[in-house]
């Protein structure tokens, strides 16, 4: 796949559910790609898929808080996984502020 996919298709989940906040979507995408390079690495177990971040897009315009829409969203994964996820997402988007502790 290429490098718009996700960038495409998250833009185009958001606009349905009236997500505006393209910051968001970019450093959700940018989020992604670490993941998956860390993944692909050996540092983490799971890679986080474009359908995920759309779900947490879609939170987004449920709860209008994005750090309780990424935990919500990163859930279903082990504790050390989530914690890995989140200490990721701290390195692209240092203004929101996710406690792990909460979430775990």
């Amino acid at each position: 796949r290429s490098t718009l996919f996700p960038y495409t298709t998250l833009f185009r989940s958001a606009s349905t559910v009236g997500v505006t906040d393209t910051d968001f979507c970019k450093r959700l995408v940018d989020w992604g790609d670490i993941i998956r390079k860390t993944f692909y690495d050996g540092g983490i177990e799971e890679i986080i898929s474009t359908r995920r971040l759309v779900h947490i897009v879609r939170a987004f315009s449920i709860f209008k808080d994005k750090a309780k829409a990424i935990s919500v969203c990163v859930n279903r994964f082990d504790d050390e996984t989530k914690q890995a996820f989140l200490e990721l997402y701290d390195k692209v988007d240092a203004d929101v502020d996710i406690n792990p502790e909460e979430v775990l």
